[in-house]
């Protein structure tokens, strides 16, 4: 397994599971932990982890990987995986369907493959050397994935505000942050991690009217 399609390919089958793992926390109150940065870490991030480390070691054991929850080294000799569990923890702890696994993979110091997989949007985009970029191809390919992976259950995925309705949030798509200020929607072109909406600015002042006369 050499081939930037082939390890694509395993990448894939890593999200699957990545993916299958996330869905099982996904909901419901996460247990999690203050990393030295300041940013929390759960327990989906470290299974999620731990189940793709298994994954490689199994399917390419001189494969090397680097976590963002486990650490090691990127190295420049043969394959590397480099794997973010859950990109936008702090949403997936509130709920908030904006999230995903990124899983990128080395070949000799190259990047040759990579996958962001968003599993509570039922979206996912791969891309490889030579084969180009794909979005949702593949789904729920991974060995076993059937009965546990979220499209294959018979349950379409749901757009993040409809699926906050059905939990009966009545809020939908836009969630209060701990501070009691409000969250930017879904697709508020901030990343995976939403952040306090800036509250419009009033003009004042008398320089202010002027303008507003002109």
């Amino acid at each position: 397994m050499s081939s930037p399609t082939e390890l694509r390919d395993l990448a894939l089958e890593l999200a699957d599971i990545a993916d299958a793992t996330a869905m099982k926390y996904f909901g419901d109150p996460v247990p999690a932990v203050s990393k030295p940065d300041g940013t929390p870490v759960t327990e989906a991030d470290r299974a999620i982890e731990a189940a793709l480390r298994e994954r490689v070691a199994s399917a390419l054991p001189d494969a090397s990987v680097f976590g963002e929850e486990q650490g090691g080294d990127i190295v420049t000799d043969g394959v590397c995986l480099i794997v973010d569990p859950i990109d936008g923890t702090k949403n997936f702890m509130r709920g908030i369907g904006v999230f995903a696994t990124l899983i990128g993979v080395l070949l000799d110091g190259q990047l040759v493959a990579g996958v962001a997989s968003a599993p509570a949007m039922g979206e996912r985009w791969d891309a490889a050397t030579g084969a180009g970029a794909r979005r949702n191809a593949g789904l729920g390919t991974a060995p076993g994935a059937e009965g546990d992976f979220f499209w294959a259950a018979g349950r379409a995925p749901q757009p993040p505000r409809e699926a906050a309705a059905s939990r009966g949030d009545p809020r939908g798509g836009t969630s209060a942050a701990p501070d009691g200020g409000a969250l930017r929607g879904w697709g508020g072109g901030r990343g995976c991690d939403q952040r306090p909406a800036a509250r419009p600015r009033r003009a004042r002042g008398r320089s202010a009217r002027l303008r507003a006369s002109r």
